[in-house]
């Protein structure tokens, strides 16, 4: 019989993010696969947050009866789990800044809320810091799962005492990334990354990432791609049918979704800067200016829609540009913004466009392009980092990053034929089946999370290499 385990996440902000949405998805697989489970956020707002999840207040010694009715009750379809909000006197910033110092704090809260040898399992997302105050505190293992190493996010390092601030926090996670049992990444683009910006830990040969000689004999950490999946049930269920509309209540200054099915584009993303939406903007320009015939693409909409949170200044202030950049180009009467749609309205969207424009360059995953392709539209993306893996030229047209790239894409999905539109979604959702489910990824994912670990890893930083495992791979092909 299947040994229950006792698991614990923890994880920064509990928002709406792709990162989340990947928590949310590996907790509600493993408590579905009969495991007691448990989030530790520093945020999170019951109104504003991804299904599945619920805030719970009582102590953890009701968690485990909580748990064990709830997993007898619930079916598979809808799995809760409990969330444990910590440390929210901790200010996101001070005045603006020390964003990293900060962050870094609400982890550290939660590291410390969190009881010692409690949890059988402890899965860190992202912040490798706390990683020495966590080892300690698993019974058997901690998994830190890292999308992209922090020290290679912040680019604006003007000032002196700004660059020795960052290299502070940039010693403190090359130190502590190793100090784990499991380390997974989510892509080969991040496998690669990490090779180059860690080389006395990841030395990558041309097949595999193998060990050096450490100092003394133990189990080598195993560096593996844990694709973030898509819910196939959840896109069912989501599904939108012939002729129907989204909930006018969930937009922003209750604007009519007045967008006819195949004849709208759609950006979805934060609104971040480096999501950089202004191509999507400046290739639909190009595409409207080309195309005045009402009857071909010039009656076709764009929408920019996405993740928004008025406590995030870059967001507020992004939106702004972007909406000032569609009336400086022409084409305000034809761009539709909307800010933190429901659910139901993202995957209307996602379902219903002629394509997925996504314009991030390198974008270390990113999970859009794999809904859309699950929901069998065509995606039309940059030609670099995660699409490369996801998207690769199957479900869409992978294109140069620049806005006259992104037009010649656009053209493309707008005017493709019936028969061929039908054939890229067949190949698309297939993709997704193969490589995506998210029942591959909970297959993968506990098994990670229960196998012994033989010699468990002493707390010191280790200066090895590490492998990836070919079993996953294979399981996961």
């Amino acid at each position: 019989m299947k040994e229950r385990k006792k698991i614990a996440f923890i994880h920064l902000d509990l928002g709406i993010g792709g990162a989340e949405q990947l928590i949310v998805h590996a907790a509600r697989g493993l408590k579905r696969a009969g495991h007691d489970v448990v989030i530790y956020t520093s945020f999170f707002d019951p109104g504003r947050c991804f299904p599945g999840l619920e805030l719970y207040n009582g102590s953890l010694d009701g968690l485990a009866s909580e748990d064990n009715r709830r997993s007898v009750a619930a079916q598979d379809d809808n799995v809760i789990v409990p969330v444990v909000l910590r440390g929210t006197w901790i200010p996101r910033t001070l005045f603006g800044a020390c964003t990293i110092l900060c962050s870094v704090l609400r982890m550290l809260w939660l590291s410390f809320c969190l009881p010692r040898g409690e949890f059988d399992v402890i899965v860190n997302d992202q912040v490798s810091n706390i990683n020495p105050w966590l080892r300690p505190k698993a019974r058997e293992k901690l998994l830190f799962y890292c999308h992209f190493p922090d020290l290679l996010l912040c680019v604006a390092r003007g000032s002196r005492l700004k660059r020795l601030y960052r290299a502070m926090f940039d010693a403190w996670e090359r130190r502590t990334m190793a100090q784990c049992d499991v380390l997974c990444v989510n892509s080969v683009f991040t496998r690669d990354v990490f090779a180059q910006t860690f080389p006395e830990e990841f030395a990558k040969t041309s097949n595999d990432i193998v060990d050096k000689s450490i100092d003394e004999p133990e189990q080598p950490l195993q560096l593996h791609v844990l694709y973030p999946p898509v819910d196939l049930a959840e896109v069912a269920q989501h599904r939108p049918s012939p002729g129907s509309t989204a909930d006018a209540q969930a937009r922003p200054g209750k604007i009519s979704l007045d967008l006819q099915p195949g004849r709208f584009l759609v950006s979805l993303n934060r609104f971040e800067r480096k999501k950089q939406v202004e191509l999507a903007l400046d290739a639909f320009s190009i595409l409207v200016k080309k195309n005045q015939n009402e009857t071909s693409a010039g009656a076709v909409r764009l929408v920019i829609a996405g993740g928004y949170d008025v406590r995030v200044q870059e967001n507020v202030d992004y939106f702004r540009e972007l909406q000032d950049r569609a009336v400086k180009l022409g084409i305000h009467k034809k761009v539709l913004f909307m800010r933190s749609v429901s659910a139901a309205v993202r995957w209307w969207l996602l379902g219903n466009a002629s394509a997925l424009v996504y314009t991030p360059f390198n974008e270390h995953f990113g999970i859009v392009p794999v809904e859309a392709m699950a929901l069998g539209t065509c995606v039309v993306a940059s030609d670099s980092g995660g699409p490369r893996e996801s998207v690769a030229d199957v479900g869409g047209f992978l294109v140069d990053h620049h806005a006259a790239g992104f037009y010649e894409g656009m053209e493309r999905a707008l005017f493709m034929s019936a028969p061929e539109r039908e054939a890229l979604g067949k190949r698309a959702i297939q993709r997704v089946e193969q490589k995506f489910s998210l029942e591959a990824f909970a297959t993968n994912l506990e098994r990670l999370v229960t196998e012994k670990v033989e010699n468990k890893r002493c707390t010191r930083t280790v200066g090895a290499s590490h492998q990836i495992s070919k079993q996953t791979d294979k399981k996961r092909d």
